[in-house]
């Protein structure tokens, strides 16, 4: 009885014995099974990062056609004339200023209250002009410019649509009604760039267009000091203008 007692005792721990060895990794495999892991991590996050940003891009064009639409309509109400001088007394900012006056036509009633909680004025990929103006922060959390990324053709030291009326833009096709706050730059905030970049030329910000259509577009730029928004030159491939009377 003592024997097939020992014996029994002696099967289990072999057994037990066993099954640890056929559970446990040895080092050689555990290092195996890392590098597996880091190689297929570093597959799939640079797409997992250019998802984001095309989302990101998405997400921009789509606020940019709302806004698109509520210039079109506050027009509608103001015998075809888009928004103009005069938004603010005393403040000549339309460009930034016109959301004040569009925010019943995009299902906004803060109309008089800049806020940075009004998202349809915000682009997830803002990065604001840190080596241009200076300012580490995104252009949504800036109160110059209302706290929005995005602003109307309408600088007043540029061709602009500030006041006009749209049966006056003779090329609704390739006018730019609203786009990015990058274009100013000109500097892009898409396809991976970082927040350190310099005026370039064909620096590309989302725009949407008086006829209706939006686009990734590449801005004009000749390193000139200033001021920033100016027609491209005939002939230069470019896509947009900003006003042609």
């Amino acid at each position: 009885m003592k024997d097939q007692t020992s014996i029994r005792r002696s099967l289990f721990r072999s057994a037990s014995r066993l099954r640890v060895q056929l559970a446990a990794f040895t080092l050689i495999e555990l290092l195996v099974v890392i590098a597996i892991i880091s190689i297929l991590a570093s597959m799939l996050l640079p797409a997992l990062a250019k998802a984001k940003s095309k989302a990101q891009k998405i997400k921009c064009v789509n606020n940019l056609r709302q806004l698109g639409l509520g210039l079109t309509l506050y027009a509608g109400d103001y015998n075809d004339t888009l928004p103009g001088q005069g938004v603010v007394p005393g403040d000549p900012r339309i460009w930034v200023l016109y959301k004040r006056v569009i925010k019943p036509y995009v299902g906004l009633n803060n109309t008089n209250n800049p806020s940075t909680n009004d998202l349809i004025f915000r682009c997830p990929s803002d990065l604001g002009f840190p080596l241009i103006l200076g300012q580490d922060t995104p252009s949504y959390r800036d109160s110059f410019q209302d706290y929005s990324s995005y602003i109307f053709n309408g600088v007043y030291w540029a061709p602009n649509l500030s006041g006009k009326k749209l049966a006056d833009i003779r090329q609704p096709g390739r006018t730019v009604l609203d786009l990015e706050y990058a274009a100013h730059g000109p500097v892009t905030w898409h396809d991976g760039r970082t927040k350190f970049q310099r005026r370039t030329n064909k620096a590309r910000s989302n725009a949407f267009f008086v006829d209706g259509h939006a686009n990734y577009t590449a801005i004009y730029y000749d390193n000139r000091q200033g001021p920033w928004e100016y027609n491209p030159p005939p002939g230069a491939g470019f896509d947009y203008v900003w006003f042609e009377p």
